[in-house]
């Protein structure tokens, strides 16, 4: 689509009347977010208290020319929720917009706000425009399962990753106004989530959890004037954290009876960012996800889901002791469950079906097998000493100054620190069993996306503790000055004083 002089040319692709942006291409006049003047109440707070009702735009496409296709317009197609039916309003007893108003004062006790909701015919709501008071007198039937507000989500958040970002999902190599087109779709998709969940949606809660979680948004989500900040103010109602959303949203969806939800949980338990890291309750989840994914009711690919992070579990001994023919079994699970949502989906599903595939080869052709020696006794893991390396740990946190850069590929450290790293890479090679010779994978199916340095080292086992050690050690191949970078912040000293913690109650016992 080329822009036009012709003073009858429509305003948004008048020449004189466009931005520079880019080659050849126009802006859609009509945005993506645009709210109507109804708002619905929700007792949850991750979800409400209230909710805009959302305009539906659908994007016409042209190419540029340069010929790579690109959104030129929108067309607006309705609104969400839409009160078109004959019986999708009802009238109500009136009922408290929230429990506390715009004015920052309290019409009832939370819990009480709660119980007033209770048997509704259906979801309360109020004019911005017309409704003067505090209460909603009308409720909407309509949607009643969140279905139709599912599948618009999904929709606007296929366009964000499909359309508005790179083949590898980001948007760091596009224009200021691409970003903002995916923060807009991301943005509409989660408060179209958030309708479903609100009523009774699993899947919408389980899709609003992992937003929250992978947080794509940088913690931008829709805020009404009760959550808001506004000029400096605290806001009137107080949401979780993002973090604490993912999980709260995870366990509303488990609740309802979502298998994958499961799975997220154990993740959470894995990564101990909003609970306390507990590698056993993790791995309880995974089973139980796994023997729910194939229920009635279930996505087809919540078993393979599922599949995955236990072989995960088996490979490593993360949890339970490894058993690599298990791991090969749940691998290949994974690997077919996985295949066609990965297409589908590919922002959420790509990256773990690559992983089943690549790790259901290696196990299964010995060819391919990594060069490794394991011993996979737990016995023999539990009964290692770490003081070769613990006993540097006074001289570590005696030192201030661990070394210098020579140049941006190497640092040089002092003696102390030069000894202590020749004794991990020996007491590695001295211990095949601890599994150092895949301690990036090691590490990554035990912490998944947690950075290491957050982890706390007493949720840890001493196994566990000692590859992020190596890690540390390791690593300052390839990335010069992570050592002291992690020696200055006394996290190596954090985890060197947790293994000699757990030599002396294995000692004692």
């Amino acid at each position: 689509m080329e822009r036009n002089d012709d003073l009858n040319c429509p305003y948004y692709l008048r020449h004189d009347r466009m931005p520079n942006i880019g080659s050849g291409r126009v802006r859609p006049h009509m945005p993506i977010l645009r709210y109507d003047d109804l708002y619905y109440s929700f007792t949850d707070l991750v979800i409400g208290p209230v909710l805009p009702t959302v305009q539906l735009t659908l994007p016409s496409f042209a190419k540029d020319r340069s010929g790579t296709p690109y959104v030129c317009e929108r067309r607006l197609t309705g609104f969400y929720p839409q009160n078109d039916g004959p019986d999708d309003v009802v009238s109500i007893e009136p009922v408290p917009i929230c429990y506390r108003t715009v004015m920052d004062t309290t019409l009832m006790p939370y819990e009480q706000w709660v119980r007033e909701y209770r048997d509704l015919p259906g979801t309360p709501f109020y004019s911005s425009t017309y409704d003067d008071d505090d209460y909603c007198k009308r409720a909407s039937r309509y949607d009643p399962d969140g279905v139709e507000a599912w599948g618009h989500a999904m929709f606007y958040l296929e366009e964000a990753m499909r359309v508005h970002a790179d083949r590898f999902g980001t948007t760091e190599s596009l224009s200021d106004w691409e970003r903002k087109q995916h923060h807009d779709c991301l943005k509409l998709a989660e408060i179209l989530f958030r309708h479903a969940a609100g009523r009774g949606n699993a899947r919408a809660w389980l899709a609003l959890g992992r937003i929250y979680h992978d947080d794509p948004n940088h913690g931008d989500y829709f805020d009404s004037c009760y959550t808001a900040h506004i000029k400096g103010r605290p806001p009137i109602v107080e949401q979780p954290p993002i973090p604490e959303r993912a999980r709260i949203c995870f366990e509303r969806a488990a609740a309802l009876g979502d298998a994958e939800a499961l799975a997220f949980l154990g993740d959470l338990r894995l990564e101990g960012q909003t609970c306390k890291r507990d590698v056993r309750r993790a791995f309880a989840l995974y089973e139980e996800a796994y023997a729910r994914g194939g229920e009635d009711g279930q996505v087809r690919y919540a078993k393979a889901a599922a599949a995955l992070r236990l072989a995960r579990c088996y490979k490593h001994g993360i949890g339970c002791a490894i058993d690599r023919a298990k791991a090969r079994a749940l691998f290949r699970c994974a690997k077919d469950g996985l295949a066609d949502i990965a297409t589908k989906h590919p922002w959420w599903y790509r990256d773990a079906h690559r992983e089943a595939e690549k790790e259901a080869s290696t196990l299964t052709n010995p060819t391919k097998r990594p060069a490794e020696r394991t011993v996979d006794d737990a016995g023999a893991i539990d009964n290692v000493s770490y003081a070769a390396i613990t006993q540097y740990l006074p001289t570590l946190e005696r030192t201030d100054d661990f070394g210098t850069f020579v140049d941006m590929f190497w640092f040089s450290y002092n003696d102390d620190v030069d000894r202590f790293m020749d004794a991990v890479a020996q007491f590695a090679d001295e211990h095949p069993e601890l599994g150092a010779a895949d301690y990036l994978g090691f590490l990554e199916a035990s912490f998944l996306s947690a950075p290491l340095d957050c982890v706390d080292p007493a949720d840890c086992d001493a196994r566990t503790v000692f590859l992020m050690i190596f890690y540390g050690v390791r690593q300052e191949r390839f990335c010069a000055g992570l050592l002291d970078s992690l020696l200055r912040a006394g996290t190596v000293q954090r985890w060197l004083s947790r293994l000699t913690q757990l030599d002396d109650e294995r000692m004692s016992a």
